[in-house]
This record gives C-alpha cells, sequence and structure tokens, in this order.
C-alpha cells in the first residue's frame, strides 16, 4: 500500500481483514493491526466504515483484559496499565464520592458518637 489512506475499494477488504484480526486475536491492538497494514492508527479511526470493527475490537480487548487480569491469565499490571489507558480508572473511598456537605455532615455525626463514648467512658 502506499502512504495515505487506502483507495475506496480498499476499504472493503482492509474492514475484512481487520475483522479476522479481531477473530484471531484474544487481545486486539489497533495500533498492531495498522502497522501491520502499513498504515497509522488514526487513519483506522478516519474511516467511517471500520467504526464498528473499532468498536468490537476495543469491546473484545477490554473484556479479555478484564478476565484475563483478574483470572492471572494476563499479566496484572499490564491489563490494569492497557485499561487506564482505555478510560477505566481507580476509584478511592466513598467519601471522595460525596459533595462537601455529606462529608461535613458525616464527620459531624461521627465525632458526635465519639463525644459519646468518651462521656460513657468516663461516667
Amino acid at each position: 500500500m502506499t502512504a495515505g489512506a487506502p483507495r475506496k475499494h480498499d476499504r472493503e477488504a482492509l474492514l475484512q481483514a481487520f475483522l479476522s484480526y479481531i477473530a484471531e486475536n484474544d487481545v486486539p491492538i489497533v495500533s498492531e493491526f495498522a502497522y501491520q497494514n502499513g498504515l497509522h492508527r488514526q487513519q483506522l479511526y478516519d474511516m467511517p466504515e471500520l467504526s464498528d470493527a473499532l468498536k468490537l475490537c476495543i469491546t473484545k480487548k477490554e473484556a479479555n483484559l478484564e478476565k484475563g487480569g483478574l483470572a492471572g491469565e494476563l499479566n496484572v499490571t499490564m491489563s490494569i496499565f492497557s485499561l487506564k489507558q482505555m478510560g477505566w480508572r481507580d476509584t478511592g473511598p466513598q467519601d471522595q464520592a460525596m459533595g462537601p456537605q455529606d462529608a461535613a455532615e458525616r464527620k459531624s455525626r461521627l465525632m458526635e458518637k465519639i463525644s459519646k463514648v468518651i462521656d460513657d467512658a468516663g461516667t
């Protein structure tokens, strides 16, 4: 292939090759397929006819990274890194999800309980 996006009539063949690649790989990688076909990754994203195949590829990759990482079949660190690249993130304690007023109210209730325990211990 020459530089640039494949001509229109080559795109059907590229789609079929991409679907085969997805089927043959447990953890398909968009950039790997692009490289193997003399393209850069963005060229694949710029082709509307590949949109559904790209979504399928990413969904399969995400599912298999999660499943393989949890089962210990894949390197857990690499699975986590890859999933974070796909938009996953670590979540902290639930307090972080609360608004400032909720957190202040919870802290106030906790302080009341602590004071009661201290008072009860002193009597």
